[in-house]
């Protein structure tokens, strides 16, 4: 559930990462790379015991925002900042009555003469950088980690490559020995049958006399 976005309906299914990337029809990653953006534009979700988890109102969301990207042909931080310029305005105004004391909510004068809103404020801006930052961190890891497996992929196939390169030079090199032996050997057999040929020749002229 959005924290900016205050859901109408406070009982409705809640979804962890996996169970909502599954439903979109998504990977995981693309959901938490979803999320970094939307954060990046000061909309974050709901955690619970430190996990984030999603409601009704956020598939819709995304469902929406992935239409727009699909539709309008933009970049996907466009399509994300579209789609906040939307909520925002209508949603900060909401959360800033829900989190008011009750005196400044129904007290006409001037936010100034209320320091205390301030003060509500704070813990909000911290929790929000910190879930950037934990969003930042969860991406450079994944991108890190898909980084080294495709260096690792790389180095399997250039080593299969040399495997196969030093197989088949030793297959040429042998079948290259075994042409020179057999040329040799039948080099060999027309010697010994040219020199068979004139010792029959030989004697027999030899009888003769």
């Amino acid at each position: 559930m959005l924290k900016v976005v205050e859901s109408k309906n406070e009982s409705q299914q809640q979804y962890t990462t996996e169970e909502l990337s599954a439903k979109l029809g998504i990977a995981a990653a693309t959901l938490r790379k979803y999320n970094f953006y939307f954060g990046k534009e000061g909309i974050t979700f709901k955690k619970e015991r430190g996990k984030i988890v999603y409601s009704n109102d956020d598939m819709a969301l995304f469902k929406k925002l992935m239409a727009l990207h699909q539709r309008s042909g933009t970049t996907l931080q466009e399509c994300i900042g579209e789609l906040a310029q939307q909520i925002q305005p209508v949603t900060k105004l909401s959360q800033a009555q829900t989190e008011l004391p009750q005196s400044v909510v129904e007290d006409p004068q001037p936010v100034a003469e209320h320091p205390q809103q301030e003060l509500t404020l704070t813990p909000q801006l911290t929790e929000l950088q910190n879930n950037v930052k934990q969003l930042e961190t969860s991406f450079a890891k994944e991108m890190s980690e898909q980084k080294n497996y495709m260096y690792q992929q790389l180095e399997n196939q250039q080593e299969q490559v040399k495997q196969l390169k030093s197989y088949i030079t030793t297959k040429l090199e042998q079948r290259d020995k075994q042409m020179m032996d057999t040329i040799r050997q039948i080099q060999e057999l027309k010697e010994e049958q040219k020199k068979g040929f004139w010792y029959w020749l030989r004697s027999l002229f030899t009888s003769k006399k």
